[in-house]
């Protein structure tokens, strides 16, 4: 699924060891998850739970190197 400019998962881009990882995050809660894409999506097929989940949790999004970025 395609990033929309409306879209309410803001990514972000890390270099660690030379690969460039993107991920999200919702504000910070109490209690954390980590979101992983299933295989062959990308973070975005969150898109429809985010913002129900960040209700609840501190998200962290990770794509998966070579997907969605």
């Amino acid at each position: 699924m395609p990033a929309s400019a409306g879209s309410v998962i803001k990514t972000q881009v890390k270099t660690i060891d030379g690969l460039s990882i993107r991920y999200a995050e919702s504000e910070p809660r109490e209690v954390s998850a980590i979101l992983l894409s299933p295989w062959p999506e990308s973070l975005y097929t969150f898109e429809q739970m985010w913002s129900r989940l960040a209700e609840h949790a501190h998200l962290v999004a990770i794509d998966l190197p070579g997907f969605g970025h």
